[in-house]
Formats: C-alpha cells, structure tokens, sequence
C-alpha cells in the first residue's frame, strides 16, 4: 500500500523561512570584523586602523554603487532595467543594510583608533609603517615557531627587507632559544580587543539607521 507524503503549501514554507531569517546575519559578525579582519591584519594601533580604513572604503564604494528603483527610473534607465531594479530591492536592501550596519561598526573603531595614533604626518606614518612591519615580522617568526619549528622561506625574506638596523632585534630571537620562547610568549598574549573595546560610541541609535 503506497503512502503519500502530505503536500506542504508554498506559502507555508516561505513563511517559516521569514521567521527563521530574521536571525540570518548575511554578513560578519562584531566578533568577525574586530579579530578576523581588523585586528589579525593589524597587528598594531596603526596597522589596525589601516584596516578599518580599507573595510571602510570598500563597503563606501559598494553603498555608492547602489541604486534604489527610483534612482533607475530618474536616470532615464531602460523599463527592463527599472523592473529587474524593483524585483531585486528587496533582497538586495537587506544586504544594503548589512553592510550600512559594517560600515557604522567600522567608523566608530576606526574613530577610536585615529585618537590614540593622532595626526598622521608624512614623518609619523613612516614611523608608524616601520613599526607596523616589524611587528609583522614578528609575528611571522613567532607563528612558524610555533606551528613548525622553524622560519619559514616567506618569512626569512620578511626579515631580510626590514632595514638592518631593526632587523638585530628580531634575528636575536631567532639566533636565541629564550628568545624565542619570549617571542612565542609576546605572540600568544596579544590582545589587541582590549583595545577595540574601548570603542566609545559615537553614534546615537536612531543615527544608525540606514536613510
């Protein structure tokens, strides 16, 4: 004897789908863009601050691309064009509010970390870039340490182009195993949210929705 399975009304399904959805984050979480994005391509407060600028500049560019059906239809847009601009606003709004939503994150970190590094003239930035570097090289040494033992090619060459007289410290290092494990240490105790929680806001609630 067949069994039939119970057919389950579109309607039904989509509405399920909405309720479920309002817990959808299409893009990246707090946690995401402060350790994942801002912090581990920092490294300092200058490094980290130059990552927010990119993530700024990049959510600015896609934000000014965008175009809401009206917009379609005031710059005179083929009829076919304006439709297809009306059938994807609403998915597509989501995903503009998402990224406003980044974009107002960002500022307020990026705000923050200006404040503690100050005006950047051309001799503070080529301070700034120079201590950026080494950290990284840094960084590099102590994460081939600790996940084989040894430097790896790409990192013998970080260390190679830093000016020599800032290269001392960290062959030091590598020449020395306290070092070393200093270094592994300095590595594994960074915590750079720290300061990123002391972000203060800058915004007011209604000033973060999305006009």
């Amino acid at each position: 004897m067949s069994s039939t399975k119970p057919m389950v009304a579109f309607r039904d399904v989509m509405l399920i789908a909405h309720e479920l959805l309002d817990d959808f984050e299409p893009l990246h979480s707090s946690f995401q863009l402060d350790q994942f994005i801002v912090l581990s391509n920092g490294v300092t407060a200058y490094g980290c601050y130059k990552q927010a600028l990119r993530e700024i500049a990049s959510r600015v560019a896609i934000l000014n691309d965008h175009k809401t059906p009206v917009e379609c239809l005031k710059q005179k847009e083929t009829q076919s064009s304006a439709n297809n601009c009306w059938r994807n606003f609403d998915f597509e709004q989501s995903h503009k509010n998402a990224l406003w939503n980044e974009l107002m994150y960002l500022i307020e970190r990026a705000v923050s970390l200006k404040q503690e590094i100050g005006c950047l003239t051309p001799i503070r930035r080529a301070q700034l870039e120079r201590e950026l570097w080494i950290h990284r090289a840094k960084k590099a040494v102590a994460v081939d340490y600790l996940a084989q033992g040894r430097l790896t090619h790409s990192t013998v060459e970080l260390i190679w182009a830093i000016p020599v007289e800032d290269r001392q410290e960290i062959l030091q290092c590598v020449a020395d195993s306290s070092r070393q494990s200093e270094l592994i240490n300095w590595f594994l105790s960074h915590d750079g949210l720290n300061r990123l929680n002391e972000t203060t806001a800058i915004w007011g609630e209604n000033e973060k929705e999305l006009l």
